[in-house]
């Protein structure tokens, strides 16, 4: 895992990572939560996200998101793309899935922070919720 100091680097907000293969896909990341335009979801909430992971399949690398309540995302998708994520749920991949081939970072480093993003967020919504 990366160190803190280069987690707290990147938070300068929104952190907008560069797709190399699509213009006007990129991946941005906010005080809000995560962005993907591939995904056509808008954006999913720090604190809607339960779990994530990482997943290959074939040469693709994905960070897989799990989702509180994500059927009202998936109600943002058009009947075609939930048709093509039903299909291919057999490949083991989530409905929320980033594929971060062609995006301008380090896999690794992009999954870290994720965790440790949806990590503060809940340690901040737990301290609220103690002090409420």
């Amino acid at each position: 895992m990366n160190s803190g100091a280069d987690l707290k680097l990147a938070k300068k907000w929104p952190l907008r990572i560069k797709n190399r293969w699509f213009k006007r896909r990129d991946l941005i990341l906010d005080d809000e939560g995560v962005l993907d335009e591939r995904l056509k979801v808008g954006v999913i909430r720090w604190l809607d996200i339960k779990r994530a992971y990482r997943r290959g399949f074939g040469s693709a690398d994905y960070i897989c998101l799990e989702v509180y309540e994500g059927d009202s995302y998936i109600s943002k998708r058009s009947m075609l793309i939930r048709l093509i994520w039903f299909l291919t749920r057999w490949s083991g991949l989530k409905r929320f899935s980033i594929i971060t081939n062609g995006l301008n970072i380090d896999p690794d480093w992009l999954f870290d922070f994720i965790i440790s993003e949806v990590m503060n967020r809940r340690a901040g919504n737990i301290e609220r919720s103690k002090g409420a």
